[in-house]
């Protein structure tokens, strides 16, 4: 009898084993994509400059639900357009254990030490929106940005196309220091030098902020009503700064798109309706879509396909004569 229940116990312990083993196999095995059959990080770090503006918010919620589609988890930090504050940040997502860091940099430089760590732990990084100071492929994996050069020089081209005589035009800049600033500031420059007809009178920072532009248009058109210097023309590098520019104008007896022909970058819902009312000339596209292309550059990363390390996207111009065309968010 002795005998018999050794036997068992025998028996039981390996089944107990097997069915252990079993199990841990389970445990073990990736999570993969459904479609695309390749493991997934189960993180992603995302970091933005600043989420206050309508690009950024509809760029986020790109992220989120591209994320959400393929997926993925996330982790998002807000850095309220302070440099020190996306330093923390990114060391924040670093310390989490996040499979790739996707980062909106507010400055083109200030970077190399923030992401000193990520580099060391062979973290991706995919640049988004704007860019920094770098080697492609080595201080960052990724850089997806618009096409801001070009942004810039389509504004200029713009007004030279659709203003007959002399055009005396204020730009309104982005954040100092940004890719996206400097980029749009050195294509509309660049279009502008050598032609006589255009003059850009002065640029003012507004931050990409619709306050900030409201508030500084008003200060302008007292000083300029009292010199009796003539402007026609406003540049601003973003919709939500051609916007506030509107509401200003309109506030001191000025018609925007008949005295002031006012040219904008994005493709904002309320641009799209200045334009339709003749209030604002035209804005040049630049999509905040980036959910997806970011995520297929992820994907490709996790099956081990090489990826670009630049990807420039170019949108379109728009104004009254096609209006109708633009997917506005």
């Amino acid at each position: 009898m002795k005998k018999k229940l050794v036997s068992f116990s025998v028996v039981a312990v390996a089944m107990l084993s097997l069915i252990f083993l079993a199990g841990c196999g389970k445990m073990k095995k990736e999570r993969v994509h459904p479609e695309k059959k390749v493991p997934i990080a189960k993180k992603v770090g995302i970091s933005f400059a600043v989420t206050s503006n309508p690009f950024d918010q509809a760029e986020k919620a790109s992220l989120l639900k591209a994320a959400k589609d393929n997926g993925f988890k996330v982790i998002v930090k807000d850095a309220k357009n302070k440099l020190s504050s996306q330093h923390g940040d990114i060391e924040s997502l670093i310390a989490s254990k996040v499979g790739y860091l996707v980062v909106v940099p507010m400055k083109e430089k200030g970077f190399k030490g923030a992401f000193f760590a990520a580099l060391e732990a062979k973290l991706p990084i995919i640049l988004i929106n704007r860019g920094i100071k770098g080697v492609p492929g080595k201080d960052f994996k990724v850089c997806i940005t618009p096409d801001g050069v070009w942004e810039g020089k389509a504004a200029a081209e713009w007004l030279l196309n659709n203003i007959d005589g002399k055009i005396s035009v204020v730009q309104l800049i982005g954040t100092p220091g940004a890719s996206v600033t400097n980029e749009r500031t050195e294509g509309f420059r660049d279009a502008v030098h050598g032609d006589s007809r255009i003059k850009i009178l002065e640029s003012k920072v507004c931050d990409f902020s619709f306050q900030e532009a409201y508030d500084k248009t008003k200060k302008l058109i007292k000083v300029y009503i009292q010199t009796g210097l003539k402007v026609n023309a406003i540049f601003a590098q973003n919709d939500s700064m051609a916007l506030g520019a509107i509401k200003a104008l309109k506030e001191e007896g000025i018609q925007p798109g008949k005295d002031i022909f006012i040219v904008g970058v994005d493709g904002q819902k309320e641009a799209k309706e200045a334009i339709e009312k003749g209030e604002m000339a035209a804005t040049v596209g630049s999509s905040p879509d980036y959910g997806p292309i970011v995520f297929k550059n992820i994907l490709a990363i996790e099956a081990g396909k090489d990826v670009e390390p630049i990807q420039e996207i170019r949108g379109k111009v728009y104004d009254k004569s096609n209006i109708s065309q633009l997917d506005a968010f």
